[in-house]
């Protein structure tokens, strides 16, 4: 199947979700900090008026597997997760790629949370439950508390 361009809403999404979170980190001095300040992103988003859910979890509902709305959503969710992955990993914590899926996970519950139950503080919840998982992980060594982190910024889909 030839490559389609990325649905210009989804394309518009991801950018701003990226936007918003690269934004929002610059604020936190190290990259453990830097975990956590993802989800005071993600509450910024949730007060938004009208938010209505992840654009693109409501996309996928009912797209076929191999569509541009998947491979624009893989792409999204890819960002997230490396974007963990990289924190995690410049924070000295063993397994940062289990890590991050874990974080990811939050991530998507507090999404879903505050659509479904129409909680915006569902953000703050899953603050929190992060904040308690990375108390609990394992390091590999100690932190670099000035490290920097450059930010994934994925390609755009052709």
């Amino acid at each position: 199947m030839a490559s389609s361009p990325c649905p210009p809403y989804l394309e518009f999404r991801h950018e701003r979700s990226r936007n918003r979170i690269t934004r929002t980190l610059t604020w936190f001095r190290t990259p453990r900090e830097q975990m956590l300040g993802v989800f005071d992103a993600l509450g910024e988003a949730f007060t938004e008026p009208g938010y209505n859910g992840c654009a693109f979890v409501r996309a996928t509902a009912e797209a076929p597997e191999d569509s541009v709305v998947r491979r624009a959503t893989d792409n999204y969710r890819a960002w997230v997760r490396g974007l963990f992955t990289e924190l995690a990993t410049a924070s000295g914590y063993a397994g940062p790629e289990e890590l991050a899926r874990r974080l990811h996970l939050l991530y998507d519950g507090a999404e879903q949370s505050a659509r479904m139950d129409r909680d915006p503080s569902a953000a703050t919840t899953a603050r929190a439950a992060a904040a308690d998982l990375l108390d609990a992980a394992p390091l590999t060594g100690p932190a670099t508390a000035g490290q920097s982190v450059s930010l994934i910024v994925p390609e755009r889909q052709r």
